[in-house]
């Protein structure tokens, strides 16, 4: 297992770089390597390396994840203050949460078979993976803002006790406030 080289990978290396066993080192964890005048084989160093590169990737979905969660909420709160009435059907407040699954279905194929094919044929853009991720959290933080305006207004609409309580199953909860 990967994880129990992790520390003793980064002793070794900061161990020896203070001491300056070896100036050619490129990077931090090299220092460790038994080649490099450390005392952990070449292949740990390296599958450390992975893991440190694979874990700054799962700490930017931790972040994309706690977001996306705290919008499907903000939907959810925002809709039982909306006019949710189309003719005489009335949607539950829930359903905004469907409308942002299916947007996505919709515009991820629009966008990998017709908007990004269409800029590498005529300007010779290429979008990297790395970079349509950086659109869609730029996309996610615009949303984050409407939402957060849409909220503040929401929030300005609470009664003066300062309290909005919800029925759920027979029992009061108290649902926000201010």
């Amino acid at each position: 297992n990967v994880l129990v080289h992790v520390f003793p990978t980064m002793y070794h290396a900061i161990k020896n770089r203070a001491r300056g066993v070896n100036e050619t080192c490129k990077g931090l964890l090299d220092y460790a390597k038994e080649n490099k005048g450390g005392a952990v084989a070449k292949t740990v160093v390296e599958e450390v390396k992975i893991l440190f590169k694979a874990s700054i990737v799962l700490l930017t979905t931790l972040v994309f994840f706690i977001c996306y969660d705290q919008m499907a909420l903000l939907f959810f709160q925002q809709g039982k203050n909306l006019n949710l009435h189309i003719g005489s059907t009335i949607m539950p407040p829930g359903i905004l949460n469907a409308f942002d699954t299916i947007a996505i279905i919709l515009v991820v194929p629009l966008l990998d078979r017709l908007i990004f094919p269409q800029l590498q044929k005529r300007y010779n853009i290429t979008v990297s993976v790395l970079q349509k991720l950086g659109i869609g959290y730029f996309i996610m933080v615009i949303a984050m803002i409407i939402a957060f305006i849409t909220e503040k207004i929401r929030m300005a609409d609470i009664p003066n006790n300062r309290t909005v309580m919800q029925v759920v199953d027979k029992q009061h909860i108290l649902a926000a406030e201010t």
